[in-house]
Parts: C-alpha cells; sequence; structure tokens
C-alpha cells in the first residue's frame, strides 16, 4: 500500500489490533508467515542535514518502546539461530529478528546497549567504505545537499528534475549505472565546504573499527552490506568481487570473525539475481535480507529473506505492519 493507503490502514486498525480476540484471529491468518524481521537504520533524537528526508531515523526512546511492544507477541531469535534453522521451532509466539543497515555510528553508540539492555540479539549490516570515517557515503551527500542547498544543485548534478529526495531514490536512482553515479557524487562532493573524508568524521557519522570489534560481546553480530552501498543489480564479476568479497574480508578482519550473512542495499527483490546469490553462496553467506516488506511465507528462500522497515513506525502501530499490511500486499500482488 502506498503512504497514505498506509496511513489510513494504520489508522483503521490501531484500536482493533488492542483487542485480543482480534489479534488471535490475524494470528491464525498469518501463522505460515514465518521468520519476521524489522529493519533500522540511524538511532538519534533528531535526523542531521545528512540523514533528513531519507527517512531512516529512528530516536533512542522510540526503538526501546518498540522492543519493549515486540516482546509482547514475538520471540527475539539471532542470526545464528536463523541459519541453523532453530528460529523456525513450532512454539505459539513467531519469532523476530531485529537488524540495522548502513554504517552509522549510532548504532554501535546507541542501538547495541538499548539491545543489550532489552537482551535482544540483532545484526548489524555495514559498508566498509564508511567504516572510521573514510569517506561519505552517497546518500547522505545527496541529503545534505538538498537540505543546505535546496533542490537545484541535486538536479544540474543528475540531469532530472525531482520534487523531493524520495523521487530521486525511487526508480531514478536505481535505473542509472555506476558510471553516472559516481558523476553525480563528484559534482556534489566539489560543493562540499571540506573533503567527503573531512566532512564525515567531523560529524561522527560512521561506526569506527574498534567500536565494531566491541559489538559481538553486546549480542550485535556484524553482516555485509557491500562496500559502498550499491546497487547489486549493475555489478559486474570484478565489482561482485570488490563489493561483497573485499568488503567481508575488511569486515571479518575488523571484527575477529567469519562474515555469513548479507543484506542488499535498498532492499530490492531485482537485486538478488541468480548471479549476486550464486557469488553470496561461493563466498559462503548463507542468509540474504531485502526489505520489501513481506511475510517469509512457508519455507523461504534463505538468501532473499524480507523484511520490514519500521524506523519511524509508532508502537501502536507495529502490529499492523508486521502482521496485516503482509496480507494486504500479498492479496493485491495476486490480482
Amino acid at each position: 500500500p502506498g503512504g497514505r493507503l498506509k496511513t489510513t490502514i494504520r489508522r483503521a486498525t490501531r484500536s482493533l489490533a488492542g483487542v485480543r480476540t482480534v489479534r488471535n484471529l490475524v494470528r491464525r491468518v498469518t501463522r505460515d508467515h514465518g521468520l519476521r524481521c524489522v529493519l533500522y537504520h540511524e538511532i538519534a533524537d533528531t535526523p542531521s542535514e545528512f540523514t533528513a528526508g531519507l527517512n531512516v531515523t529512528t530516536s533512542p526512546q522510540l526503538l526501546s518502546d518498540h522492543l519493549e511492544t515486540l516482546a509482547q507477541d514475538y520471540d527475539f531469535v539471532s542470526i545464528d539461530s536463523v541459519r541453523d534453522g532453530s528460529a523456525a521451532s513450532t512454539r505459539d509466539r513467531p519469532k523476530l529478528l531485529v537488524t540495522f543497515d548502513d554504517a552509522y555510528a549510532s548504532v554501535a553508540d546507541v542501538a547495541a546497549e538499548i539491545c543489550e539492555r532489552a537482551g535482544v540479539p540483532s545484526v548489524f549490516f555495514v559498508n566498509g567504505a564508511f567504516v572510521d570515517n573514510a569517506s561519505l557515503a552517497f546518500d547522505n551527500l545527496v541529503a545534505w545537499t538538498v537540505n543546505t542547498r535546496g533542490m537545484a544543485p541535486l538536479a544540474t548534478a543528475a540531469g532530472h528534475g525531482f520534487t523531493d529526495l524520495a523521487e530521486f531514490f525511487g526508480p531514478f536512482l536505481a535505473s542509472i549505472t555506476l558510471e553516472d553515479r559516481a558523476r553525480i557524487y563528484d559534482n556534489l562532493a566539489g560543493m562540499l565546504p571540506k573533503s567527503p573524508k573531512q566532512t564525515a568524521a567531523e560529524a561522527s557519522l560512521y561506526v569506527t573499527s574498534s567500536a565494531l570489534e566491541s559489538l559481538r560481546a553486546r549480542g550485535m553480530v556484524v553482516g555485509n552490506h557491500t562496500w559502498s552501498h550499491a546497487y547489486c543489480r549493475h555489478l559486474d564479476q570484478d565489482l561482485v568481487e570488490t563489493e561483497i568479497e573485499e568488503n567481508g574480508r575488511f569486515l571479518e578482519a575488523a571484527v575477529g570473525r567469519p562474515l555469513d550473512t548479507f543484506s542488499y542495499p535498498y532492499g530490492s527483490r531485482l537485486d538478488a539475481t541468480e548471479t549476486m546469490t550464486s557469488a553470496l553462496i561461493r563466498f559462503g553467506y548463507s542468509t540474504g535480507f531485502l526489505v520489501e516488506s513481506r511475510a517469509n511465507r512457508g519455507d523461504p528462500d534463505a538468501m532473499r529473506l524480507c523484511r520490514v522497515s519500521v524506523g519511524a513506525v509508532a508502537a501502536a502501530d507495529l502490529f499492523t505492519d508486521l502482521e496485516v499490511l503482509p496480507v494486504m500486499r500479498r492479496a493485491r500482488d495476486r490480482l
């Protein structure tokens, strides 16, 4: 469902979702939905000029509220239990995996402690290019440009007009080549007061190597999210080696253990090509995650597991987003 329709459905089902008999009925309808997976990105009280408009920011209080609310209906599981199959047990309560994408420092600095305090294991999918603030991510550079300079510079760099960031990050970005993406980046980077590396470092945007190393003790596993957050559909064999294998080696050196789980940047099934999944399996990965807000019904493909992005969702609407909307999407897809 689109944005307005989704809001309407949330309002309509919020009060009903609080009725136990209604929840039990929905549970019976969704009993074949299997593992539920939720996704977060940045954890901060307010978006910065690098993230405003990207819809990636969740406040620490909202994350805490989410985990408390989810604990009422779900059993939290680790990626290890997903991998070995124990997460697919037959107990009444459904299983839920918590994940975080991108290399934001706030995941290690804030979210890890919140999850640890709540006893919730999680996965942090990281892009090695931004660890230690070595560079500024494309998405954050675009957001900074629009938030500080307006839409005109982005339109000039891209050769295409946009009404907002959602329009840019929609089909347009997915359709352009990696060469065009690099050209847009270079044009926008020229507007920064300092280099991309200095800009990222001063903002403390991304996770450090030392922080990554300490996460395992807090119940957080590090996964591969490509080196530079690229659309996987555009990767040829050489770039697969760089974006997947080299990023894996880099992160393995940082965390001191092999990586075996992956998430596709931007989360589209179109990026989980046979070429990509075959390469991931060859490199030793056993799970891959999308962001299609659908259910993992029956015996799902382990390299194409669906997640629901819930970063800005009110805690009272989590049941709707995790249980009701996937059913509606399935019905829509059948039409």
